[in-house]
């Protein structure tokens, strides 16, 4: 109850804060409201202040984030020797609030941090976890097929890969989810708002589309 308690209800302190902050990449290219990373590296004390309260507010009501704050612009970038003349050659980058991908950040390590000291994660998922990666499953495979070898065993390997797969995500089921892994409280109703109020739009060249949810 104390580890559930803390991750739903606890509000965020300004050492988690800061560790977000310093974890923001400078190349980030800023949303619509314009604010570049630097600019919230360089706050003030007074400032990250009202940041941290800002931040918590929205954690602990129900209150709707800033329009500006759930919009993204999705920018084409052309593929290395791709020809210009079919989608497929363009990856699609969404630029979007670098003070929102602060508060996310801070949502996710609490939340994964929550997972992993309840080991609710299958041992086989090694993506976006601390000090994990694919070459965990590499190595795996390759010690299977050793051991296969070595008793003149043969080895059967599927792979498989999802097109588009971030952006054909099953919102309601992805919330049941959450609540399998009895995510509650604030930390539910924050992912409900996040997911449920998204606008994007994309601009290519001097072009821009309008706003769709």
């Amino acid at each position: 109850m104390a580890i559930w308690k803390t991750c739903s209800q606890q509000e965020f302190t300004m050492k988690v804060l800061k560790e977000a902050i310093k974890n923001l990449s400078n190349k980030k290219q800023p949303g619509l409201d314009k604010i570049f990373p630097q600019f919230i590296k360089n706050l003030g004390s007074k400032a990250r202040d009202t940041l941290l309260l800002v931040c918590n507010k929205f954690w602990t009501s129900k209150i709707s984030l800033p329009i500006e704050r759930t919009k993204a612009m999705i920018i084409l970038i052309l593929k290395p020797d791709k020809p210009k003349e079919e989608m497929e050659s363009y990856r699609p980058i969404a630029l979007t609030s670098n003070l929102e991908k602060d508060f996310k950040r801070i949502i996710l390590t609490r939340l994964k941090w929550f997972l992993e000291s309840q080991n609710l994660l299958v041992e086989g998922q090694v993506g976006f976890r601390n000090n994990m990666s694919t070459s965990n499953s590499l190595m795996r495979f390759v010690q299977v097929m050793k051991q296969g070898f070595n008793q003149k065993q043969s080895t059967l390997a599927v792979f498989m890969e999802f097109k588009g797969a971030y952006d054909m995500v099953w919102r309601s089921k992805l919330m049941g989810k959450l609540k399998m892994y009895r995510v509650r409280g604030n930390m539910q109703r924050w992912f409900g708002r996040f997911l449920a109020k998204r606008w994007v739009k994309v601009q290519w060249e001097e072009a821009e589309s309008k706003y769709k949810q």
